[in-house]
């Protein structure tokens, strides 16, 4: 058990450097002879990047998490469980979140996968912030390499953000509270603390802004406007079809607050319609929606507008059974649908960051533009608690600040009047 400079990586470094630097640490946690009984007997050999200091720690904090009295008898590798926690996890969450947990496991799988759960600890979560602060992607082309790039490529690459690093350390996290979890332990519970960067760290730069109701309209209308399409001479009826299941999947985001995975696996039996609008004192009952909300959550939420029951009724009338909208090349639910809303937003001249969640973002802004409160918004879309909705759409448009400190505005210059604050000094 030892560590030593990296010759090939620190190739460059003058001989007598005291900075930062790569080491080859050298670990044997099944002993170095072969004991009867075991298959195998290697030697663990991980790379840190730091100082001399800072790879001693790392190297202490390997050999504490090797000690007899901190391991359960499996302490299996990460990637070793990943198999067992991904059937798991497969019938816990959504098939969004899946594919983002997939996603996220590319990443810190191949970084924390080698190493037995007992030896991820602080110093080497540190170590994966600094490694993927250095990483860099092409919006669109996030596993080309670097040297395949052109000139645009260059242009374009980013660096990732701490809020997909905490992304990602939230699904380790995850897996190792499964870890802990199984009976009997894998790995010691509460032994293994995965520090995120701290919120502050983490938020928007800035705000993300909403439509007006004219941006909506125009959008929304551009979506749907198969003309668009007619000069489309391949496949001119597909891209039409395409276009009709946009707009009325941009509907149930924008008209009933869906999250884009919600409206994506609306089927025809959880939508119920009266045969005609019916009137209850000063509101309307258009009919409802059965959504399944994160977490298996069921949830039935009251159609609120005319043309979402327009368009539910003409598609109830076309599908009686199964997903409402599907792909006409797949026969299968759509995976996505930005680029025909980012096509339709340049169509109507809507200069914003037009995706599919910014029409929940609508939803939830012209709601309280309307006079809606925060807990009735909370529960129209599907949040478990009012906090989470009161910190994610805690913004409030200009126009609507305005209006409401209006009454202020008032008094305040009616003073000024009064007391002749305006009237020059003679």
């Amino acid at each position: 058990m030892s560590y030593k400079p990296h010759l090939t990586k620190n190739r460059n470094l003058p001989p007598d450097w005291r900075g930062p630097k790569w080491w080859l640490l050298e670990f044997w946690p099944d002993g170095r002879k072969r004991e009867k009984g075991k298959d195998t007997c290697k030697p663990f050999r991980p790379q840190f990047y730091g100082t001399e200091n800072e790879c001693k720690k790392f190297h202490n904090d390997i050999l504490l998490g090797m000690r007899p009295d901190r391991q359960i008898s499996t302490n299996p590798k990460l990637d070793g469980i990943y198999t067992d926690f991904l059937a798991w996890y497969k019938t816990e969450v959504t098939g969004g979140t899946l594919n983002d947990f997939l996603s996220a496991w590319n990443r810190f799988g191949d970084f924390f996968g080698p190493y037995r759960l007992s030896y991820i600890n602080g110093t080497l979560v540190q170590q994966y912030k600094q490694t993927r602060m250095t990483e860099t992607y092409i919006p669109g082309k996030p596993g080309q390499p670097v040297e395949n790039d052109d000139a645009n490529d260059t242009a374009r690459r980013k660096h990732f953000s701490k809020r997909s690093v905490n992304k990602e350390l939230s699904y380790l996290s995850k897996m190792i509270k499964w870890a802990e979890d199984q009976d009997p332990p894998l790995v010691e519970p509460g032994s293994i603390r995965i520090k995120l960067y701290p919120k502050k760290q983490t938020q928007r730069a800035e705000p993300i802004l909403p439509h007006s109701t004219d941006e909506v309209d125009a959008l929304i209308a551009a979506i749907g406007d198969l003309e668009r399409y007619g000069k489309k001479t391949c496949n001119k009826g597909v891209h039409q079809h395409m276009a009709k299941d946009r707009y009325g999947l941009c509907l149930l985001m924008y008209n009933a607050g869906l999250r884009k995975s919600e409206a994506l696996k609306i089927e025809a039996n959880r939508v119920m319609l009266p045969s005609k609008p019916i009137k209850r004192g000063e509101s309307i009952d258009y009919g409802t929606i059965t959504v399944i909300r994160k977490g298996g959550r069921v949830q039935v939420l009251p159609i609120l507008t005319k043309h979402l029951y327009a368009e539910l009724k003409e598609r109830l009338k076309k599908k009686k059974t199964g997903y409402l909208y599907t792909n006409p090349l797949t026969k299968k639910p759509y995976v996505d649908i930005r680029d025909g809303i980012k096509s339709a937003g340049k169509a109507a001249g809507v200069n914003k960051k037009n995706n599919p969640h910014l029409f929940r973002h609508d939803y939830v802004t012209h709601l309280h533009e309307s006079g809606v409160d925060m807990k009735s918004i909370s529960e129209l879309v599907g949040h478990s608690n009012l906090a989470t909705t009161s910190e994610i759409y805690s913004h409030l448009t200009t126009n609507t600040l305005r209006d409401r400190a209006q009454n202020f505005s008032n008094r305040i210059n009616a003073i000024k009047k009064m007391t002749g604050h305006n009237k020059k000094s003679k």
